[in-house]
């Protein structure tokens, strides 16, 4: 190899635009979804995760249309054309949800909610990754979940695919074993559809995406230090616009 000299720079310029951060963008398109309205939402990052979450939706019958710059772009404007808390459709067909950990449990908190029954298939990936942290609890609200049992360490642990019944959910209380964003947002979701108030506490502070998020769109939701409690049966209402921030 022939020797090569590099010089340094003394500075940079230009622009730059960040995607759109993923926790965010599934959250936003879940609840626009679940609002009976159109919801705009920029910034939107054009990934295989957020991607499983659009196409999750649309198989459950709401309507997107994507608006991008440019057709190699990362990031798009999309519109959600929501259905309420139960204008969803039962999907012709299972819905894959790729190895979008994100996409399949807050997922199962709205399907949770709904009167028909859901297949949920994985990628390989994502199939080896134990489920029974969200299963458990959507159970106690009423779901009826069945799914693949294999042991673990000697503990029976469930995986993908999952099937969901959804339908009248209770309320819960319930004590997180093991703090999860995604855990809590699916017991939150579910809560929307549950009569009364669901409270969860979590053992460690997580991000708080979803709270934001549900509180953004008029949901009845309150926070206390570790605990969070959400009150099921009030209509959401969208922001018209939402911005996705930028994941640096």
């Amino acid at each position: 190899m022939k020797p090569f000299l590099i010089k340094p720079i003394f500075c940079v310029k230009g622009k730059t635009t960040f995607l759109g951060d993923k926790s965010v963008a599934h959250r936003a398109i879940l609840v626009s979804a679940i609002t009976p309205s159109k919801t705009k939402i920029e910034n939107f990052p054009v990934n295989k995760d957020c991607l499983s979450t659009a196409g999750a939706i649309q198989k459950l019958g709401v309507k997107l249309a994507y608006d991008y710059k440019h057709p190699k772009d990362l990031n798009a404007s999309i519109i959600v054309h929501g259905v309420g808390l139960h204008g969803f459709k039962k999907p012709r067909e299972n819905i894959f949800v790729g190895d979008s950990g994100t996409t399949l449990r807050i997922i199962l908190g709205l399907l949770a909610g709904q009167p028909f029954k859901v297949t949920l298939c994985a990628g390989k990936s994502l199939s080896k990754r134990p489920m029974s942290r969200v299963t458990v609890p959507l159970r106690m609200m009423g779901a009826k979940i069945s799914s693949r049992y294999k042991s673990n360490f000697g503990l029976k642990e469930e995986y993908p695919p999952i099937d969901i019944q959804g339908g009248d959910l209770k309320p819960l209380i319930y004590k997180m074993p093991v703090a999860s964003a995604q855990v809590k947002s699916a017991i939150l979701i579910a809560g929307l559809y549950a009569c009364g108030k669901t409270c969860v506490y979590e053992p460690v502070k997580t991000r708080d995406h979803t709270e934001r998020m549900l509180k953004l769109f008029n949901a009845d939701i309150k926070l206390s230090g570790n605990k969070v409690i959400i009150r099921g049966g009030r209509c959401l209402k969208s922001p018209k616009k939402i911005y996705i921030p930028a994941d640096i």
